[in-house]
This record gives structure tokens, C-alpha cells and sequence, in this order.
């Protein structure tokens, strides 16, 4: 066996535990930066911002609802869940037109459609307010009379 020199084998030593501290720092940065890029691949719409309409392979949501067979709409015998009316303030009946009162192609079956119109009017009204200030007779804060 070689005759070691124990300043030799300190100095390398040394040396040895230099090199192990720098690739295991270098080792841990990678680490992170890999742990960094594995969450930005594996964001998605449950941790981030992103909506789900954006992720990229997403199932389709199936239709779970069985067939009954009506046609889609509203169902005979059943009354509708219409607007509510106002009531008129005044009324407009509009005379039929001469081409179709004239013409016997046409003739009139006695009903009539009925809708509304809304005139809705907004206004601004201002009135400018004015209050005399008092100044304090200790000190140099001002008062005013009342608080509009």
C-alpha cells in the first residue's frame, strides 16, 4: 500500500467535500426548477384561473335525461308564463291598411293582436344649496350653519 501524507489526504479530503456541497446545491436548484415546471403543466382549471371550456382534453358531459317522446316547447294545454301586462294609460287603435281593406284576396276574421309600448321618461332635477360659513372666533377652523 501507498504511503499517504495525512496533509495529502486532508487537502483531498477537503476537496472531495467542496465538490459534494456544489453538485448538491446545483442537484436541489434542478429540483426546484423542476418541480416549478411539473405545476405549470399540470395546472388546469381546478387550480388556476383557467375555465374549464380551455382545458385541452376534456370529456363530454353525456345527457342523463331519458326521452319522454313530447316534442320541446310548450306542451298543449298549458298556459305559459308570459309578461306582465301595464296597464294603458291611454289606447291606439290603428286602422288597416287601404291595400289590404280594398284587396278581396283578404278578408278580416274579427280578431285583433294586442301589444304594448313603453314610453319610459327619466328627468334630473337640480337645486343648488347654499350656506353661509361662520368663521370661529378661536382658531382658524371655519363652521358652516347647517349640512345640506
Amino acid at each position: 500500500m501507498k504511503n499517504i501524507k495525512k496533509q495529502d489526504y486532508d487537502s483531498s479530503q477537503k476537496e472531495l467535500m467542496e465538490l459534494y456541497y456544489e453538485v448538491a446545491s446545483a442537484l436541489e436548484e434542478e429540483q426546484g426548477k423542476n418541480k416549478k415546471l411539473t405545476a405549470r403543466v399540470n395546472r388546469d382549471f381546478e387550480n388556476s384561473s383557467i375555465p374549464s371550456s380551455m382545458k385541452i382534453k376534456r370529456k363530454k358531459i353525456t345527457n342523463s335525461r331519458e326521452k319522454t317522446g313530447r316534442r320541446p316547447g310548450g306542451q298543449p294545454g298549458h298556459a305559459g308564463h308570459r309578461r306582465k301586462q301595464c296597464t294603458p294609460t291611454s289606447s291606439h287603435e290603428i286602422p288597416a291598411p287601404e291595400r289590404y281593406a280594398d284587396n278581396p284576396d283578404f278578408k278580416p276574421t274579427g280578431k285583433t293582436i294586442r301589444k304594448q309600448k313603453i314610453n319610459l321618461h327619466t328627468t334630473i332635477t337640480v337645486w343648488p344649496l347654499g350656506a353661509p360659513i361662520w368663521p370661529r372666533f378661536h382658531g382658524n377652523q371655519k363652521r358652516k350653519t347647517f349640512q345640506p
